[in-house]
C-alpha cells in the first residue's frame, strides 16, 4: 500500500491526451494546440468525448481511426499552482550534491509560496483505439473508442509546511482543513452515433446535427478524501494536542497487490494492460452542432453524465478523536498521532463517486484562401467549458479559451496557437503543429508554450501527440 501511494505521489509531482476528458483535462493534440477550443471544430475521432454531434461533418463514406501504432495518441500534463521550476530547484534541488540549508529568509519565502496555493496536479491519458465511419446522411455516423485516463490532485496544507519550517511555537493552532487528495485510473469504452437533421432548421442553418455517446467505465484504482477537519495546537514544553476528524475512501484492483492493514496476507501484484477492475460505471454524452454558410460553426455538448460504483477491494479511512503528544520518543504516541491524521482502514462493501461531468459551448469561423487579408486557410475559435464537480480533470471554475489554426501553404504544416484560462490553472499559452498526408496525420502540442520560453519561471508543463488515419 505504501509503495503504491508513493508511486501515485511521485506521479503527481512529476507529470493531458487524445482521450477528451473533463473541463480542463486531457484532449487531442490538435485541439490542445488551439487552446482546447474543440466544441465546434473537432472532427472524426477527435470529437469523441467532446461533442459527438461533430461526427456529422465528416465526408459521406469516410473512415478515420487512431491506433497505438505507428504513433500513439497520448499526453501528459502536471505541475502546481504555486511552485515554479526555479523555486523547486532552489529549495529541493540541493547544493553540490547535498541538501540546501534554509535560512530564515528562505523559510519565509517557501512558507509564503504555500500560502498562495499548495495544489499539485497531474493528468495522463492514452487512446487505445478509436474509429468513426460516416454511413451516409440517411443512416448517420458511428464512432467507437477505448481510452484511458489517470489523474490526480492533492493540496498540501499550508499549516503543515509552517509547522515543518518553523517548529511548534507555544499556543499556535495549525489547521489542516484545506488538505485533500483525489486520484484515479479509469478506462472508457464508448459507442457514439450522430445524425444530420438539417431538414428541421433549413431556414436558419446550412447543416445541423445531434449526437450521443454511451459509455461503460472500468476503474482500476480510486483514492478520495471526503472530509478533513483536523487541527493541531502547540502548548508548553513541546506538548501537542488537537482533534482529528477524517474520512476518506479507496478502491484498488486486485492486480495491484495492495494490502490494507486489516488484511492478513499480502496479495501478489500482476499489473498488465487489462487489470481486473475495482469499479464500474455508466455515462453518456450528448451534443448539437450547426454550421452557417460553411464559415461559422456552433457546438454545444454535455459530457460524462453518470457515476462510478467502486465495489472491489474497497476501504474507508476514519479518524475521530483527540490528538496528544508530549514525548516524541514514545512510539505509541507517535503511532497514535499518525493514525489520527491518516485514519484507520475499515473494510466496506463499496461506495459511489461521480464522473467529471462538463458543459461545453464553442463557436468557430473559417477563412478560406479566397480571403484577401491572409494567405492560406485560417480557423478562429472560442470555447467555454464548465465542470459540475471538482474531480480529477474537472473544475467548477469556468474555463475560457480562444485559438487559431493556420495553414499558410501546401508544404507548410498546420500552425496552431491559443490562450486558455481558468482560476485553477491560470492563463496558458498553447502551441502546436500538424503534419498531414492524404491518409495520415500527426499532431504535436503543448498546453504551456511559455514553459519552453521561460522554463524556470513556470509551475506546470505538458506535451501531447496524436495521430489519425483517414480514408475518404
Amino acid at each position: 500500500m505504501k509503495k503504491l501511494l508513493l508511486f501515485i505521489f511521485v506521479l503527481i509531482l512529476t507529470v493531458n491526451s487524445n482521450a477528451q476528458y473533463g473541463s480542463i483535462g486531457t484532449v487531442d493534440a490538435r485541439s490542445l494546440g488551439m487552446g482546447k477550443t474543440y466544441t465546434s471544430n473537432s472532427r472524426g475521432v477527435n470529437s469523441l468525448g467532446i461533442n459527438p454531434a461533430n461526427l456529422i461533418f465528416s465526408d459521406e463514406g469516410s473512415i478515420d481511426f487512431s491506433l497505438l501504432l505507428p504513433a500513439p495518441s497520448l499526453s501528459l500534463r502536471g505541475g502546481t499552482d504555486f511552485l515554479s521550476f526555479d523555486n523547486l530547484n532552489y529549495f529541493f534541488g540541493g547544493v553540490n550534491g547535498s541538501g540546501r540549508v534554509l535560512t530564515e529568509d528562505d523559510k519565509q519565502k517557501l512558507n509564503s509560496l504555500f500560502q498562495q496555493g499548495g495544489l499539485v496536479f497531474v493528468n495522463i491519458s492514452a487512446n487505445l483505439i478509436s474509429g468513426s465511419i460516416n454511413a451516409g446522411k440517411n443512416i448517420g455516423t458511428f464512432g467507437i473508442s477505448v481510452t484511458d485516463f489517470a489523474g490526480g490532485k492533492l493540496r498540501v496544507p499550508q499549516a503543515l509546511v509552517d509547522l515543518a519550517l518553523n517548529g511548534n511555537p507555544t499556543e499556535k493552532v495549525f489547521n489542516l482543513n484545506d488538505a485533500f487528495v483525489q486520484s484515479w485510473w479509469l478506462r472508457s469504452y464508448s459507442i457514439s452515433y450522430a445524425r444530420d437533421i438539417s431538414g428541421l432548421f433549413t431556414e436558419v442553418f446550412q447543416k445541423f446535427g445531434a449526437g450521443v455517446s454511451l459509455k461503460y467505465y472500468q476503474g482500476f484504482f480510486d483514492i478520495q478524501t471526503e472530509n478533513i477537519n483536523t487541527e493541531i495546537v502547540t502548548g508548553d514544553k513541546n506538548v501537542i494536542t488537537g482533534s482529528a476528524d477524517f474520512l476518506a475512501y479507496s478502491a484498488f484492483s486486485k492486480s495491484f497487490g495492495v494490502r490494507y492493514k486489516f488484511e492478513p496476507e499480502v496479495a501478489s501484484a500482476n499489473i498488465g494492460l487489462f487489470p481486473s477492475p475495482a469499479g464500474n460505471g455508466f455515462a453518456f454524452d450528448f451534443g448539437f452542432s450547426a454550421s452557417i454558410e460553411n464559415d461559422w460553426t456552433i457546438g454545444f455538448a454535455v459530457t460524462d453524465i453518470g457515476s462510478m460504483n467502486w465495489n472491489d477491494h474497497t476501504a474507508k479511512f476514519v479518524s475521530d478523536g483527540e490528538i496528544f503528544l508530549d514525548d516524541i520518543s514514545n512510539k505509541d504516541q507517535i503511532d497514535s498521532v499518525k493514525e489520527k491524521l491518516t485514519g484507520e482502514a475499515v473494510p466496506i462493501g463499496g461506495y459511489s463517486s461521480g464522473l467529471p461531468t462538463a458543459l461545453r459551448f464553442g463557436v468557430s469561423k473559417y477563412f478560406s484562401n479566397d480571403e484577401d487579408f491572409i494567405p492560406g486557410n485560417l480557423l478562429l475559435a472560442f470555447d467555454y467549458n464548465q465542470g459540475f464537480n471538482d474531480l480529477p480533470g474537472n473544475t467548477k471554475s469556468p474555463r475560457f479559451a480562444i485559438g487559431t489554426e493556420w495553414k499558410p501553404g501546401n508544404w507548410i504544416p498546420y500552425i496552431r496557437t491559443g490562450l486558455t484560462y481558468s482560476s485553477l490553472i491560470g492563463l496558458n499559452w498553447t502551441f502546436g503543429l500538424g503534419f498531414y498526408t492524404d491518409i495520415f496525420e500527426f499532431n504535436f502540442a503543448t498546453n504551456e508554450f511559455q514553459s519552453y520560453l521561460m522554463p524556470d519561471a513556470v509551475n506546470h508543463t505538458s506535451v501531447a501527440i496524436s495521430s489519425r488515419w483517414r480514408i475518404n
